[in-house]
């Protein structure tokens, strides 16, 4: 009976030791897990609450530009050098670039914890004209849209078609064009892509007027005095064929004696200097 007795005691403290142990285990297990959901909580409310709270914005800058630098956009952007990441307002730096005539696109956007993700398409040059101000004959620089985005000399301006025939009664940085004449510079930036080197023999591009708003031009080749109209919709075959109209008279007296050639019809007209152009 002693023998039994011993046995079943001997069962039972055996049983309350293990579930002493699993229990034991599983306060550990438990106790565990909550750290591990803590540290997780307390490492999201971190990242994305208290991080950007006092971390300063870092602008990552991606400029397509050749002449802007990045402490100009910087500068554009007046945005305080303390400024945190979580008070900044995307949506008002974007408008404040672009507002600045130098700048043809501008794209801004916040990235946690603390990245100012900015991205930065200068306007380019496609012709320059001229404008009497204050007394002086001041260069305006024209993009692909028509826009006036830069009045004054720089390094640029030898290199670009001259568009006279415009007349300019108070020019600002900024100013747009007519409607009218944006087709001329879309033509002149697609050229300039795909046949700069055609177009760079060309020295200047007069608008001339027509009745009703309408308007064709005069191009003035470089190397002859032969001026040739053409009509305002030309193309790179539009000046591959005034070009071999010139090379066929070049170097004969008759170009001496050519006024213009014009090549707006099916046919090349040829004026001589003694007979006017109606």
């Amino acid at each position: 009976m002693s023998d039994a007795s011993y046995v079943f005691d001997a069962q039972k403290i055996y049983a309350k030791t293990s579930q002493s142990s699993e229990s034991f285990r599983f306060r550990i297990l438990k106790g565990a897990l909550f750290l591990i959901i803590s540290a997780l909580i307390f490492e999201l409310v971190f990242y994305f609450v208290i991080l950007p709270s006092i971390s300063n914005a870092r602008i990552m800058l991606n400029l397509n530009a050749s002449s802007l630098t990045e402490r100009e956009v910087v500068a554009m952007m007046k945005l305080n050098k303390d400024a945190k990441w979580i008070n900044v307002d995307a949506r008002k730096i974007e408008a404040r670039l672009m507002d600045n005539a130098l700048i043809e696109k501008a794209s801004v956007s916040k990235r946690f914890p603390d990245k100012l993700l900015v991205d930065i398409v200068e306007r380019q040059p496609v012709a320059v004209s001229f404008a009497n101000i204050k007394g002086k004959v001041i260069p305006l620089e024209i993009d692909k849209e028509g826009v006036v985005f830069r009045i004054g000399w720089s390094e640029k301006v030898p290199l670009l078609t001259i568009i006279s025939g415009l007349n300019f009664q108070n020019p600002k940085v900024g100013m747009k064009l007519s409607y009218k004449l944006v087709s001329l510079f879309n033509r002149l930036d697609a050229i300039s892509k795909t046949n700069p080197i055609l177009l760079s023999s060309i020295s200047e591009i007069k608008i001339r007027e027509k009745k009703f708003g309408d308007y064709d031009l005069i191009m003035y080749p470089i190397h002859t005095k032969v001026k040739v109209f053409t009509n305002k919709d030309f193309t790179d075959k539009t000046l591959n064929r005034m070009m071999l109209v010139l090379d066929i008279i070049h170097g004969e007296k008759v170009a001496r004696e050519l006024e213009y050639i014009d090549i707006r019809g099916t046919n090349v007209v040829y004026r001589w200097k003694e007979l006017e152009y109606e």
